[in-house]
């Protein structure tokens, strides 16, 4: 990964308006709206609980590494700030509970694999270390407060899976294994705790999806299955837990470009509910949870804008 940095806040495209299909509303309430910025490829989102705000990082279309915030209720910060480095992929965010801090995970500009951090206050520590180890896209990166690490997983150069893990204090355990299966995407993870497993959802080689987990140990359980549908590139996974609105959600991206979500059950059932969301999207959306219990959802439009809506 190349740690040289040299440019301005001026290298960040600015945003652009002409996204014609966002412009309309989801079940009836929540808008599209447009946020400052561009990005060539997926955004990434992530709630980070002592920052108290919505992560949002994005690759610019120079590969240099952006991030940002939306407060609380939701309402974009609109305060871009570059990360040294450079990703030709999507990052990877993850909160370590652990460290009482925000992880990111990206993909050099070598394929090679590099992981830095954000302090409680959201300010990146530019602590970038190597992991031993290529990948061939974005990397996947979870929580598994079962086993106390932090777990990653990548799509190597034969679109194989690979799989290894972060200890509680953000130190990689550099323990890779091979995982059953292949995927022509990143894979997406994210925890369950009513399952009491790590879920981990890709793409197939024929586009339809599949779903599969690590258990509370951290071990992987090789139980795939194929679910309904069919996708265009990386699933995005996100949790939520109050009451009656338990679920692990799942929006993706379809082959004419739509966008679709569907849910998991508290017992980690897929339950074949697809519902359509009004847009279209050039790339995997952006999705997590908010303190509050909106789904906050970022995607890419066709010209590289970034649009956004509270679910």
């Amino acid at each position: 990964m190349h740690i040289n940095y040299n440019c301005t806040l001026t290298d960040f495209p600015g945003y652009s308006r002409h996204f014609q299909t966002l412009n309309m509303t989801f079940n009836s309430s929540p808008q599209w709206n447009s946020i400052p910025g561009s990005t060539p490829s997926a955004p990434a989102l992530i709630w980070h609980p002592i920052f108290s705000k919505l992560f949002l990082a994005v690759r610019a279309a120079n590969n240099s590494i952006w991030v940002s915030t939306f407060n609380s209720n939701g309402v974009f910060n609109n305060d871009w700030v570059p990360i040294p480095g450079l990703t030709p992929s999507t990052p990877a965010l993850a909160y370590n509970p652990g460290t009482n801090k925000l992880q990111i995970v990206v993909r050099g500009s070598d394929n090679s694999i590099w992981s830095g951090t954000f302090n409680s206050s959201g300010v990146f520590n530019n602590d970038w270390t190597s992991i031993p180890g290529l990948t061939a896209s974005a990397p996947a990166l979870a929580w598994n407060p079962g086993a106390n690490k932090l777990q990653i997983v990548v799509r190597a150069n034969d679109n194989s899976l690979w799989a290894g893990t972060f200890n509680s204090s953000g130190v990689f355990n550099n323990d890779w294994i091979s995982i059953p299966g292949r995927t022509p995407s990143s894979p997406a993870l994210a925890w369950h705790p009513g399952a009491n497993k790590l879920q981990m959802v890709v793409r197939g080689m024929d586009d339809s999806i599949w779903v599969s987990s690590f258990n509370s140990a951290g071990a992987f359980n090789n139980d795939w299955a194929s679910l309904s549908g069919m996708i265009a590139e990386t699933p995005a996974l996100a949790w939520y837990y109050s009451g009656d609105r338990s679920h692990l959600r799942m929006v993706v991206r379809a082959a004419d470009s739509s966008i679709w979500f569907s849910t998991f059950g508290l017992s980690g059932t897929f339950n074949n509910d697809w519902g359509k969301i009004i847009g279209v999207t050039a790339s995997a959306p952006g999705i997590a949870y908010l303190v509050s219990g909106d789904l906050g959802i970022v995607a890419q439009a066709s010209n590289g804008s970034l649009w956004g809506l509270l679910y």
